[in-house]
């Protein structure tokens, strides 16, 4: 009497959908990473606009109203206000200074500008100036 076979191991088949389901593992957990390191770079610069504005309001903040800086309005038009360390990070701040005559008011704008891939992205913030302050 023959007995029967008794086989040990796993055939090729079954090695071929094991792999196949470990690759769609793998693609899924690379596909997470990715997103979260493009996610992490684009929150960094943003983050970065952010300070940069602040530190130029800030700046501007402790003129005087009549402050040589202040005292020229740009008209509607941004003009340079950049810094080295700035514009070697890739980043460019821009201000704007409009007067109100009629309320003695200046609002002060700042525009932060930088590339993400092909894509200019930017951060804008605002303040208005009063005599008083």
């Amino acid at each position: 009497m023959k007995r029967p076979l008794t086989q040990k191991g796993f055939t090729l088949i079954e090695l071929l959908i094991a792999m196949v389901l470990l690759l769609v593992g793998f693609l899924a957990i690379l596909t997470v990473h990715w997103a979260s390191a493009r996610n992490g770079t684009f929150s960094r610069k943003m983050t970065t606009a952010a300070i940069l504005n602040q530190q130029a309001l800030e700046q501007l903040g402790t003129l005087s109203y009549n402050d040589n800086t202040l005292l020229s309005p740009t008209n509607g038009s941004f003009v340079g206000y950049n810094e080295s360390n700035i514009t070697s990070g890739g980043f460019t701040r821009q201000i704007k200074i409009d007067e109100d005559t009629v309320k003695k008011v200046k609002t002060i704008t700042v525009l932060i500008t930088w590339q993400d891939g092909n894509t200019t992205k930017t951060r804008t913030l605002q303040m208005i100036k009063r005599p008083d302050y």
